[in-house]
C-alpha cells in the first residue's frame, strides 16, 4: 500500500477550511481579499504536503477555482471547495500510481 501525501485527517481539515472560506465569501467586502488569501493559504498547505500545484492537471483546478472566485456571478458557487477536493483527488491518484511507472 502506498503512503498518501495528504492523510485523511488533513484532507478533511482542508475541505472544512475551504467550506468555511466559501461561506465567508458571501460577505461582499470580504470576498475578493479572502479569495486572494485563500489561494496563498492553500498553496502553502499543499506545498507542506509535497503536492506540486504547478503540474498541468492541478494547476488547471487552481486556475479555474480562482476564476470562479473573482467573477461576481460565479462566486456564489463553492469553487474553493471543489478546487481543494480536485487537488486532493489528483494527488491521491498520483500517490497510487507513483510506483507503477504510469505518468499522471
Amino acid at each position: 500500500m502506498t503512503e498518501k501525501r495528504i492523510s485523511n485527517r488533513a484532507a478533511v481539515a482542508f475541505v472544512a477550511l475551504a467550506l468555511v472560506l466559501d461561506v465567508v465569501s458571501f460577505i461582499p467586502l470580504v470576498r475578493l481579499p479572502m479569495a486572494v488569501v485563500a489561494q496563498f493559504v492553500f498553496y502553502y498547505l499543499f506545498g507542506q504536503k509535497r503536492v506540486d500545484l504547478l503540474q498541468a492537471k492541478k494547476s488547471i483546478a487552481l486556475v479555474l477555482g480562482s476564476v470562479f472566485e473573482f467573477l461576481p456571478a460565479l462566486s456564489a458557487l463553492p469553487a474553493l471547495t471543489v478546487e481543494v477536493v480536485a487537488i486532493i483527488a489528483l494527488s491521491r491518484v498520483e500517490d497510487k500510481k507513483k510506483g507503477t511507472g504510469v505518468r499522471v
